[in-house]
């Protein structure tokens, strides 16, 4: 299982929802949302990049779905 889920709606989506599914990936977004852990976070498609340099950066695997 990887640590952090990644979901969108397809090619044409604009949004990409990150939720965490480890312990791992709960400390990773406990630092981007502070002291309210939501479900996801949905980011810009166009912000994704930096994300995944930061998920990569903490060590955190990704799955795509």
């Amino acid at each position: 299982m990887a640590d952090i889920l990644c979901t969108g709606k397809g090619f044409g989506t604009t949004q990409v929802a990150v939720s965490a599914q480890t312990e791992a990936g709960q400390r990773w977004m406990a630092s981007r949302a502070g002291d309210i852990m939501p479900e996801s976070i949905l980011y810009r498609k166009s912000q994704i990049g930096w994300v995944l340099e930061e998920l990569a950066d903490w060590g955190c695997s990704v799955e795509w779905a």
